[in-house]
């Protein structure tokens, strides 16, 4: 029976992910970890991966890129 987790991956699996972009079809290189690190420096984002794993395997996820800014919520 096949196991299948998803779950924030962790910074030692990025390779993993950029692989996974780089032989995905639709995977540009504005889904890489370097990317993404990037933004995070540059634009005052952070941002989260997380991956779908396949008995351990990589088999997809999703890149997130945030604020770090606080959200302020105004209530009447």
């Amino acid at each position: 029976m096949e196991e299948i987790e998803v779950r924030e991956s962790a910074p030692s699996e990025y390779k993993d992910w950029d692989l996974l972009v780089e032989n995905s079809q639709p995977g540009m290189l504005f889904h890489t970890g370097d990317w993404l690190r990037i933004c995070r420096g540059t634009l005052s984002r952070d941002f989260k991966i997380y991956g779908c794993f396949r008995n351990g395997e990589l088999v997809g996820g999703a890149d997130v890129l945030f604020s770090l800014r606080t959200l302020k919520v105004c209530c009447k």
